[in-house]
């Protein structure tokens, strides 16, 4: 089972380079970036360099002030991997 990770503002130089070593591990990776300082081709190359594991990467542009909205967007994304990290967080 491939784990599903996260990463804000990957779209960025240190961002996609990450998400690159990321797909190369074998992860799922979904991206949120507002791309005020980055841009989508360069997710693109590195769905690109990623090869076949390029099939596991999700963009999503996202205003990070819009924090309800990203917090709705990631209790529906990682509905499971949230709640448990939710109850670790208060105990």
């Amino acid at each position: 089972m491939a784990y599903n990770i996260l990463v804000t503002g990957g779209a960025g130089y240190i961002g996609s380079h990450t998400v690159l070593q990321l797909l190369l591990g074998g992860y799922n990776t979904v991206v949120v970036d507002n791309l005020d300082n980055a841009s989508d081709i360069a997710l693109k190359r590195v769905k690109e360099l990623a090869g076949d594991f390029g099939k596991n990467l999700v963009f999503h542009q996202v205003r990070y002030c819009d924090l309800l909205l990203l917090f709705l967007f990631l209790l529906i994304l990682f509905a499971n991997e949230l709640l448990l990290w939710f109850v670790w967080l208060i105990n």
